[in-house]
Protein backbone atom coordinates (compact mmCIF):
# COMPACT_ATOMS: atom_id res chain seq x y z
CA UNK A 1 0.00 0.00 0.00
CA UNK A 2 1.23 3.87 -0.70
CA UNK A 3 2.65 5.24 2.28
CA UNK A 4 0.63 9.09 2.96
CA UNK A 5 3.79 10.71 2.82
CA UNK A 6 5.60 9.56 -0.83
CA UNK A 7 5.14 11.96 -2.83
CA UNK A 8 4.39 10.87 -6.41
CA UNK A 9 2.94 11.83 -9.89
CA UNK A 10 -1.05 11.81 -9.77
CA UNK A 11 -3.52 10.97 -12.41
CA UNK A 12 -7.13 10.53 -10.51
CA UNK A 13 -7.00 7.55 -8.68
CA UNK A 14 -3.60 6.46 -10.07
CA UNK A 15 -0.51 7.42 -8.21
CA UNK A 16 2.91 6.79 -9.99
CA UNK A 17 6.17 6.92 -7.96
CA UNK A 18 9.70 7.27 -9.28
CA UNK A 19 11.72 6.27 -7.16
CA UNK A 20 9.92 3.37 -6.06
CA UNK A 21 8.99 2.35 -9.78
CA UNK A 22 5.55 1.31 -8.62
CA UNK A 23 2.42 2.47 -9.79
CA UNK A 24 -1.05 2.20 -7.34
CA UNK A 25 -4.17 2.52 -8.01
CA UNK A 26 -6.18 3.67 -5.38
CA UNK A 27 -3.51 3.23 -3.01
CA UNK A 28 -2.93 -0.57 -4.13
CA UNK A 29 0.12 -1.76 -6.29
CA UNK A 30 -0.64 -2.18 -9.64
CA UNK A 31 1.78 -5.21 -11.06
CA UNK A 32 3.70 -3.76 -14.67
CA UNK A 33 7.04 -4.64 -16.12
CA UNK A 34 9.46 -2.69 -16.27
CA UNK A 35 8.71 -1.40 -20.07
CA UNK A 36 5.07 -0.65 -18.66
CA UNK A 37 5.84 1.29 -16.21
CA UNK A 38 8.27 3.48 -18.52
CA UNK A 39 5.64 3.20 -21.00
CA UNK A 40 3.14 5.32 -18.11
CA UNK A 41 5.45 7.62 -17.40
CA UNK A 42 6.22 8.17 -20.75
CA UNK A 43 2.62 9.31 -21.27
CA UNK A 44 2.73 11.00 -18.33
CA UNK A 45 5.18 13.39 -18.60
CA UNK A 46 3.72 13.45 -22.49
CA UNK A 47 0.30 14.12 -20.75
CA UNK A 48 -2.67 15.56 -23.44
CA UNK A 49 -0.80 15.55 -26.49
CA UNK A 50 -0.72 12.49 -29.04
CA UNK A 51 2.01 10.40 -28.36
CA UNK A 52 2.72 8.78 -31.92
CA UNK A 53 3.43 4.70 -32.59
CA UNK A 54 7.26 5.51 -33.52
CA UNK A 55 7.92 8.12 -30.85
CA UNK A 56 7.21 5.47 -28.57
CA UNK A 57 9.26 2.64 -29.67
CA UNK A 58 12.10 5.27 -30.06
CA UNK A 59 11.43 6.84 -27.15
CA UNK A 60 9.95 3.71 -24.66
CA UNK A 61 11.59 1.03 -26.26
CA UNK A 62 14.50 2.60 -27.35
CA UNK A 63 14.06 0.71 -31.01
CA UNK A 64 14.51 1.93 -34.40
CA UNK A 65 10.55 1.99 -35.52
CA UNK A 66 8.71 0.38 -38.31
CA UNK A 67 5.19 0.88 -39.14
CA UNK A 68 4.96 -3.40 -39.02
CA UNK A 69 6.07 -2.50 -35.32
CA UNK A 70 3.44 -0.86 -33.92
CA UNK A 71 1.62 -4.26 -32.96
CA UNK A 72 4.01 -3.69 -30.08
CA UNK A 73 2.66 -0.63 -28.96
CA UNK A 74 -0.40 -1.20 -29.20
CA UNK A 75 -0.30 -4.75 -27.02
CA UNK A 76 1.59 -2.88 -24.43
CA UNK A 77 -0.89 -0.45 -23.81
CA UNK A 78 -3.43 -3.14 -23.86
CA UNK A 79 -1.23 -4.85 -21.54
CA UNK A 80 -1.14 -1.52 -19.33
CA UNK A 81 -4.63 -0.93 -19.08
CA UNK A 82 -5.82 -4.12 -18.49
CA UNK A 83 -3.53 -3.69 -15.18
CA UNK A 84 -5.89 -1.00 -14.23
CA UNK A 85 -8.84 -3.09 -14.84
CA UNK A 86 -8.78 -5.47 -11.79
CA UNK A 87 -9.23 -2.22 -9.24
CA UNK A 88 -12.56 -2.62 -7.86
CA UNK A 89 -12.69 0.86 -6.93
CA UNK A 90 -12.55 2.54 -10.64
CA UNK A 91 -13.73 -0.89 -12.47
CA UNK A 92 -10.54 0.21 -15.40
CA UNK A 93 -12.22 3.56 -15.89
CA UNK A 94 -8.66 5.01 -13.50
CA UNK A 95 -6.62 5.19 -16.89
CA UNK A 96 -7.64 7.55 -19.46
CA UNK A 97 -5.46 6.46 -22.41
CA UNK A 98 -7.05 7.68 -25.64
CA UNK A 99 -6.38 5.27 -28.86
CA UNK A 100 -5.87 7.76 -32.25
CA UNK A 101 -6.10 4.85 -34.65
CA UNK A 102 -3.19 4.50 -37.02
CA UNK A 103 -1.23 7.34 -34.70
CA UNK A 104 -0.99 6.57 -31.44
CA UNK A 105 -2.12 7.36 -27.91
CA UNK A 106 -2.61 10.26 -25.99
CA UNK A 107 -3.18 10.14 -21.81
CA UNK A 108 -6.32 12.38 -21.08
CA UNK A 109 -5.60 13.97 -17.80
CA UNK A 110 -7.16 17.16 -16.73
CA UNK A 111 -4.59 19.70 -14.83
CA UNK A 112 -7.28 19.14 -11.41
CA UNK A 113 -6.33 15.18 -11.31
CA UNK A 114 -2.57 15.89 -12.42
CA UNK A 115 -0.41 16.55 -9.59
CA UNK A 116 3.48 15.65 -8.58
CA UNK A 117 6.86 16.47 -10.46
CA UNK A 118 7.25 16.23 -14.08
Amino acid sequence: MLDDDTSGLKIGNVTIDRERRQAYCCGQPIELTCLHFNLLVYLYDNANRVCFYDELLEQVWNYDPDASDWYLVRLAISRLRKGFQDCPNCQGQSLPIRTIRQVGYCLQISKSSQTGNM
